[in-house]
């Protein structure tokens, strides 16, 4: 158990250093833990991430920490079981994702790459990327593997980063996206396939409140698979705003279900590519401009 003090990393001092964002200029490094509670911590200004479980456990908590200006990401975990929940994460990341390279992946304010998830109650604000997770384990609908929800996300800076809200990545499945709010991103819930050639993933985007960025690469919900054979992704019930964008693209996928989504766009509401064997029922599309 971790809790209650406050770690200053100082950042300052590796300006115009390459290991800005590319060390292990951490907060709190813990590697084989099992069982690990942070909770209640200032983290600020470290060079690398704020919070790094860095080699695979399980049943990893972290609960009401503030992170704040790191350079890598605020929470970065390689877990059977990861748990954030309650917690407040501003600005981190920057500095990883510009090294480049596969640094990307883990420039995340929230970055987990094996297991299960729940990633519930944060606030999440002016991060390059909030969430990016990748899971890979069994779970039935309604009982879900992982769960991100409840958590607000927010993109101020307009800067060109890679600006994705949250990324779920590489054959994911059995995940539920559900009840964010999400605004500011170039692409606020992006879900996407890997190689495996007929993966259905089980997956559920719904009931969150989406606002892209005024761009015309913008997406609100953006699905994409590889061969065709993939998908397996309900999304329903959300209210998707892309003032000149697109709200819903789906791309390359099979047996997906649109149901009940709000949508208010200056661009497109949907689009589909190469979809087939595809449920598209009581939705609403608002022109907003034009």
């Amino acid at each position: 158990e971790v809790f209650g003090f406050e770690i200053d990393g100082n950042k300052a001092r590796l300006e115009g250093d390459p290991e800005l964002g590319a060390g292990e200029d951490e907060g709190i490094d813990l590697k084989n833990c099992n069982r690990a509670w942070v909770h209640e911590m200032y983290i600020h200004d470290c060079g690398q991430d704020a919070i790094d479980f860095d080699e695979p456990g399980t049943q990893l908590i972290v609960d009401g920490c503030f992170l704040v200006d790191c350079g890598g990401g605020g929470v970065h975990g390689a877990a059977s079981h990861l748990t954030v929940t309650n917690s407040t994460i501003i600005r981190c990341g920057f500095e990883r994702y510009a090294q480049g390279g596969g640094f990307a992946l883990e420039s995340a304010a929230i970055g987990s790459w094996n297991g299960r998830v729940l990633i519930a109650n944060n606030f999440l604000i002016d991060c390059p990327i909030a969430i990016r997770t990748r899971v890979t384990v069994d779970g039935t609908t309604p009982n879900y593997a992982s769960l991100i929800t409840n958590n607000h996300i927010s993109r101020i800076s307009g800067d060109g980063y890679a600006n994705e809200g949250i990324y779920i990545i590489d054959n994911a499945r059995n995940t539920k996206v559900s009840g964010n709010w999400i605004s500011g991103y170039l692409v606020c819930v992006y879900f996407g396939y890997g190689t495996a050639t007929t993966l259905q993933s089980n997956s559920m985007i719904s009931d969150n409140n989406i606002e892209t960025q005024d761009s015309v690469s913008a997406k609100g919900i953006y699905v994409a698979g590889q061969n065709g054979s993939q998908g397996g992704v309900s999304i329903k019930g959300n209210r998707i705003t892309a003032p000149s964008g697109v709200a819903i693209d789906l791309a390359n996928l099979r047996r997906m279900t649109l149901s009940g989504n709000d949508i208010h766009t200056g661009l497109h509401g949907v689009v589909l590519t190469a979809v087939t064997d595809t449920q598209i029922i009581g939705n609403t599309c608002r022109l907003t401009s034009g």
